[in-house]
């Protein structure tokens, strides 16, 4: 009933994994962050849903800053497991640093 609808939406609210920024312009990093849980891993994949990228992640902290400078621009989707199982899927725009020469120099 109700108290279980309540306590759900407590839980999403709790287990909360932000990523940003997207699109990504010339940034070589993507920040995941969880509002309370430890963030044990991190893949990504391309459009057509190959695994480009898998860290398992080792510190505690709830903020991460991911090396992206090897992935070449496109669009990516992100899945993140944290230390209770949850996943957490996200999307993610690569525009690298071609978006930002021909818009800037």
């Amino acid at each position: 009933g109700l108290m279980r609808i309540i306590n759900e939406t407590k839980q999403n609210i709790i287990n909360n994994v932000i990523v940003y920024p997207s699109p990504i312009l010339g940034n070589q990093h993507l920040s995941i962050e969880s509002n309370s849980e430890h963030i044990m891993s991190i893949e990504i994949y391309d459009a057509i849903g190959k695994k480009i990228k898998h860290v398992n992640v080792s510190n505690t902290d709830l903020k991460i800053l991911l090396d992206i400078s090897d992935i070449s621009p496109g669009f990516y989707h992100i899945k993140i497991e944290t230390e209770s199982k949850a996943i957490f899927n996200s999307n993610f725009i690569n525009y690298g640093n071609e978006l930002k020469n021909s818009w800037w120099n």
